[in-house]
């Protein structure tokens, strides 16, 4: 990418998260690291304009708990866990505090690179072995309640859940589908409402999980 991507790394103090510190500066991010255990809080003072995306790390003491913490001191902020697993309580709750996505630890350089590079464009990241845990509520739901909300959708919002699907940003689909951002953004409403979903993160799982695209 031509322009550089500036990165909040939250992460424990270890060889690893200098090594991720190393690569992705190497990639064309530029880093800030922050460690929770360095001070009181060591987010303060920091002017969170300045940066497109925050990585936190699940190892750390209370990652949901710094999550909140940074989501409410910037809650335009796109901010991303990486993980290497997780229960179904803990996912649920991470999306609820205000993350975008989550990035499986097992993944290679360049797909790390990628993920990080969508999710600070306004994509979402979500990897296969944590839909499940995100969609559990969803398994108690009959398979009619789900065609019943797909069939509230209309076709040109179906068009948009499927873009979603894809972590598509508003820019992107506008493009995609010949509209103004503004019509998307109308339609992207529309689908949070009728599905009663938060945010297109969850859109996009429930797209893939019923297959309603």
């Amino acid at each position: 990418m031509s322009q550089k991507l500036a990165m909040l790394l939250i992460a424990r103090r270890d060889f690893e998260r200098e090594a991720l510190a190393a690569i992705l500066t190497d990639a064309g991010f530029e880093i800030e690291v922050c460690d929770p255990a360095d001070g009181l809080n060591p987010l303060t003072g920091l002017s969170f304009a300045d940066y497109q995306i925050a990585l936190l790390d699940a190892r750390i003491a209370d990652p949901l708990a710094e999550l909140a913490a940074l989501n409410s001191l910037s809650p335009t902020l796109k901010i991303a866990l990486i993980a290497d697993g997780a229960p179904a309580e803990f996912v649920h709750r991470a999306f609820a505090a205000g993350a975008i996505g989550i990035v499986d630890r097992s993944v290679s350089c360049a797909i790390l690179v990628r993920q990080l590079q969508l999710l600070a464009l306004g994509g979402c990241v979500i990897p296969s072995r944590f839909i499940d845990a995100l969609t559990k509520p969803q398994r108690l739901t009959s398979a009619s309640l789900a065609d019943a909300a797909a069939k509230r959708l209309s076709v040109r919002e179906r068009e948009v859940v499927q873009c979603l699907a894809t972590g598509m940003s508003n820019k992107v689909i506008a493009r995609e589908l010949r509209l103004s951002e503004p019509t998307v953004k109308v339609h992207v409403g529309a689908v949070l409402r009728k599905l009663n979903l938060a945010n297109r993160t969850k859109v996009a799982v429930w797209a893939v999980y019923f297959g309603a695209t």
